[in-house]
């Protein structure tokens, strides 16, 4: 179980804003998103586009929260920026990157929207966020269900590896460095679901579980890597993300049924990015 203070932290890690653009390997893609231009029709973004997003994410980055303190760091400004070490829900509230979004593009019109809404994402990408399942459009904080069709546009927006975001920073750079630790926990974990029947059985668990069922399962596989980062020390009320966090993450996307959409919007950041990891 968890520890009775995490329940009392400001900071709600509890649900999940299961797009891959948002955890690990989406981290790139997601970097990659916006303009300041009209919402438009399952359309490309430009490179312009992506490095006005990029630069604007970096800036607004608060290394004081869910970063690494020790290893490899790009320099950007006055910032030093390491691994990234937060969770979907860190990439929703603390990255900006849909505040960032929306500044390029217009979409929000007051200050109140720009606390963790999404809505700029299907403003920029011209098509709805979730699918007809959900019942609407608004965020759910117990089960999403995202649109295929914008995880396949995701998909056509992860840059070369070898552009540039400000002349001198590439993605290559910023993968290595901020988001290749969540990537590859994502793919382990997928890899490690796909033994036997392992997804199916844990995902019948998941689905029939209550709230704190789920948080169970979650700790139950915190740490199947050996991870650094996620042991009693180092990360005592499991803020950092981790493997328990990545299984739930799949769990919701066989909830959903867009597990092989997000796979291979995954697979195919890591054929471009990280092509040797298995």
């Amino acid at each position: 179980m968890l520890h009775s203070k995490k329940d009392n932290a400001g900071v709600n890690f509890r649900r999940w804003f299961a797009f891959t653009v948002v955890s690990a390997g989406g981290l790139i893609t997601a970097l990659s998103l916006s303009a300041q231009t009209p919402a438009r029709n399952n359309e490309p973004i430009t490179a312009r586009e992506r490095g006005f997003l990029a630069r604007c994410v970096l800036g607004k980055v608060n290394t004081d929260w869910v970063f690494a303190e020790t290893g490899d760091a790009l320099q950007f400004r006055d910032k030093r920026i390491r691994t990234y070490l937060g969770g979907s829900q860190s990439i929703r509230y603390d990255l900006s990157i849909f505040e960032c979004i929306a500044e390029l593009t217009g979409s929000w019109n007051t200050e109140e929207q720009r606390w963790g809404d999404k809505s700029s994402l299907a403003d920029l990408a011209g098509i709805p966020l979730y699918s007809a399942r959900q019942g609407g459009q608004e965020h759910s904080d117990e089960i999403n269900y995202y649109n295929p069709e914008l995880i396949k546009w995701a998909e056509k927006q992860i840059p070369d590896p070898g552009e540039t975001i400000n002349g001198i920073i590439t993605y290559q750079q910023v993968y290595n460095v901020m988001a290749r630790r969540n990537a590859r926990i994502l793919v382990r974990t997928y890899n490690y679901l796909q033994e036997g029947n392992r997804f199916n059985e844990i995902l019948n668990r998941y689905r029939a579980a209550e709230y704190h069922g789920r948080l169970e399962i979650r700790s139950e596989f915190r740490n199947l890597f050996g991870d650094e980062f996620v042991t009693e020390a180092s990360d005592p009320y499991e803020f950092n993300f981790h493997s328990g966090h990545a299984i739930t993450f799949w769990m919701r996307r066989g909830m959903d049924d867009t597990r092989a959409d997000v796979w291979r919007l995954l697979s195919s950041i890591m054929k471009k990015y990280d092509p040797d990891f298995r």
